[in-house]
């Protein structure tokens, strides 16, 4: 309890930590925003920037904004305050209507409004032309709109931006960096410099096409800022050439970054501000690498190109609400029929009075008693009847004779009233078992439903939880490639729902070249932290596909000794195992009743359907489900088979046990055994049965084995003592010796099938 609550303490401290955090840095850009002036006196971001931001950060961003128009180097400070104060209004006003408030459309005429209405007045009193009041709320209502792109752009946190996302980012980050123009650090501008160090990083993840709206758009607010032309074009060529050059590394983007600021300082006159543009340029670029590993991260997850992966989630997703809307649909019919049959059941039941009725009128019809009989003595007759039947079903031939004392003194008719109640009760016993029948077939058809039901259930888990694809992983991977010089068209990085990692790749490389595997191997082994299978490589044209499987740390030896009955040559138990490609061993044992070609039958099928399902993926409580039912529907002879399963996970050694009446299984653990047994009923009994489950971890020399009832059939503590001496053999030879004995020991008279399986569980090679 005491854990729990400091949990959860220290949650909420965490997040309250990162809200606080996130105030702060929206009050500070607002500052920053508000600072940002263009075409020398009109200062209308700091309006656009509380117009933009979200209902949770109104008050934080215009408490920012405010503080940077109260600073000093910001005409008509008032003016803005006003234009502030109106914002915050609007959006409270519209913080209701959700259908408005999120439209970016919204905060650009929430920006336009705040700011035409206090410029107006300014016209009015003659502090400014109509002109220049258009142009700065036109301003205003254009950075209220990116603003609001941007947020909503970064509160999703996508892996990776559109395009028309990533321009609405990179304008806000301009507007913002305006700000900074006139903010010097000695003779350097802060803004200079931070806005190199913000072309560098997008050009880093975004490439030659975010390098270049990046520098366009830099150089494009730094014109408007009255900074000078060879500033922008070195902010403008030099974005795009970063772009180009990202894919070699960050210290190549940077390279060239510098280098072309190099060559425009040349270009534009070799004076002192050509010089101190190149020292700007440098100190950027110096910035951007040194950025710390956690805001590289961030910026790759914002800046980095989508990738296919969400659109494959998507199909994905529509795939699994397809399965389970199916899956749900056959559940609710199964539920229907179930329903509809206890309905009729009440209405269409066979009913005795049914009986009661065809005897007094074929029976007693014509009778000169016949008023008497069923009008005085009504209930006397119905008893009769009653007793009659029950000696009918008994097997009495002529129950009249041992009917009560009362009808066979009374009664003129007996045997013409025995007659109709043979015929009668026979025809309603009938009707009766006829009944019974169809309410079991009910059943088994409404399990088949429910059965498919849960696989398509299943199926829809599997599709939707079977693969995760990590954008993190692959982005590492390419960039560890990119250092090895070795460049990926594409690389996907799944994690299966076991936590299995696959890596598959697509190199561009000359069709002659050669590709070194096993140096791709140890670079994805060192990324991934993690050991990998070599790859299985496929080269077509100007591309080698490879993809790389994690190694599984076990790998399992069976061995199977099986013996029939007597001298007979068919054996009632059926048997298999198999991996099941997902870094799992199935081991698959079922006995069928009694011996010989019948149980053969019974354990083959049980055996069969259940391999089948468990290969196609589904669960093991439906895969149970289905071939319950298909047991009982086989025939109208009771056929049953039990059902034992081990299944072995190669990459963790831990074995899952799942048994329907099965026989115990054996396991030795670091040289002691154990067992697990089962208290369930096998398959084709009743409907409703389920497995008994158990889990166990297994190491390196551990051996599990299962046995059909034939092999315990004198007990299992010899087989415990067997299995702890038993040493240096192999799997087949242990599964022999078991087997032998278990048919030498049997001293009671009977004999029975016998099939051993044994699983040695050994270090991967």
């Amino acid at each position: 309890m005491k854990e729990g609550v400091k949990q959860i303490s220290k949650g909420w401290l965490r997040d309250s930590a990162a809200a606080v955090l996130s105030h702060i840095a929206v009050a500070l850009l607002g500052l920053v925003a508000s600072r940002a002036t263009v075409i020398g006196t009109f200062a209308p971001f700091g309006i656009s920037f509380v117009a933009g931001m979200p209902a949770p950060y109104i008050f934080t961003s215009a408490i920012g904004a405010a503080l940077g128009y109260f600073l000093p180097t910001v005409g008509g400070a008032f003016r803005y305050f006003a234009a502030l104060f109106a914002a915050c209004t609007i959006k409270a006003l519209l913080s209701g209507l959700k259908n408005i408030k999120n439209f970016s459309l919204c905060s650009a005429a929430t920006a336009f409004a705040a700011s035409i209405s206090t410029s107006l007045a300014s016209v009015a009193g003659g502090g400014m032309s109509v002109t220049a009041a258009a142009i700065e709320a036109v301003l205003s209502a254009a950075g209220g709109y990116f603003f609001h792109k941007s947020a909503k752009a970064v509160s999703d946190r996508p892996r990776g931006l559109s395009s028309q996302q990533l321009a609405s980012v990179i304008i806000s980050i301009n507007v913002c960096l305006l700000g900074l123009y006139t903010a010097y650090v000695g003779p350097f501008s802060l803004g200079h410099i931070v806005a190199a160090a913000a072309v560098l990083a997008v050009s880093k993840y975004a490439h030659a096409a975010g390098g270049a709206i990046a520098g366009s758009v830099a150089s494009l607010f730094l014109l408007l800022s009255g900074g000078p032309s060879s500033a922008a074009v070195c902010l403008s060529a030099g974005g795009m050439l970063a772009g180009i050059f990202a894919p070699l590394g960050s210290l190549a983007a940077a390279a060239v970054f510098t280098v072309w600021s190099a060559i425009s300082a040349f270009l534009s006159g070799e004076d002192a501000f050509s010089y101190l543009l190149l020292a700007e340029s440098a100190f950027g670029a110096a910035i951007f690498l040194a950025l710390p590993k956690a805001v590289c991260v961030e910026a790759g997850k914002l800046f980095s190109p989508p990738t296919a992966s969400p659109s494959l989630e998507s199909l994905k997703r529509a795939l699994t609400l397809r399965l389970f809307f199916a899956s749900e649909a056959l559940s609710d019919v199964s539920e229907t029929v179930s329903e509809v049959s206890r309905e009729l059941k009440l209405i269409n039941s066979p009913d005795f009075d049914w009986v009661v009725a065809n005897v007094k009128t074929d029976g007693c019809n014509g009778c000169s008693l016949h008023s008497y009989c069923w009008e005085r003595k009504q209930d006397d007759m119905r008893d009769a009847i009653l007793e009659m039947s029950r000696l009918v079903k008994a097997g009495e031939s002529h129950p009249a004779d041992k009917a009560c004392d009362e009808f066979r003194e009374r009664c003129i008719r007996p045997r013409r009233v025995e007659n109709a109640v043979l015929r009668y009760y026979e025809e309603y016993a009938s009707r009766l078992a006829a009944e019974a029948r169809i309410e079991e077939v009910r059943g088994v058809v409404s399990d088949q439903f429910e059965g498919i039901s849960d696989m398509l259930y299943d199926l829809g888990v599997e599709f939707e939880r079977y693969e995760s694809f990590d954008g993190t992983l692959a982005n590492k991977l390419s960039a560890a490639l990119r250092e090895n010089d070795l460049h990926a068209a594409d690389i996907a990085a799944k994690t299966d729902k076991y936590g299995r990692v696959s890596i598959e790749m697509r190199l561009s490389v000359p069709p002659a070249s050669p590709v070194n595997r096993m140096e791709l191997l140890q670079i994805v082994n060192s990324v991934c932290e993690r050991d990998f299978e070599p790859p299985v490589m496929n080269r077509i044209k100007n591309y080698a596909y490879l993809s790389f499987t994690e190694k599984a740390a076990y790998e399992v030896s069976v061995g199977v000794s099986q013996l029939c009955q007597g001298d007979g040559t068919v054996c009632g138990d059926a048997y298999t195992y198999f991996p099941d490609g997902r870094g799992r061993m199935m081991l698959l044992l079922s006995d069928g009743m009694g011996t010989g070609g019948r149980a053969a039958v019974d354990g083959a099928m049980a055996s069969g359907l259940m391999e089948r399902l468990l290969k196609a993926g589904f669960g093991y409580d439906c895969a149970l489900k289905i071939v319950n039912s298909s047991m009982l529907f086989k025939s109208s002879d009771e056929s049953l088979a039990t059902l034992d399963i081990s299944c072995i996970d190669l990459y963790t050694g831990t074995a899952e046990l799942l048994k329907a009446g099965a026989a115990p299984t054996v396991i030795r653990r670091s040289g002691r055994t154990g067992k697990a047994q089962s208290t369930s009923l096998p398959a084709g009994i009743l409907r409703d049965i389920g497995f008994d489950r158990a889990n166990v971890s297994l190491k390196a020399g551990d051996i599990l084995l299962m046995m059909s009832d034939g092999a315990t059939a004198t007990g299992t503590d010899w087989i415990c003592a067997e299995l702890e001496s038993y040493k240096n053999g192999s799997a087949q030879q242990l599964a022999e010796k078991i087997a032998a004995g278990a048919r030498r020991r049997r001293n009671d008279g009977h004999d029975d099938d016998i099939t051993v399986i044994a699983a040695i569980l050994e270090k991967a090679v």
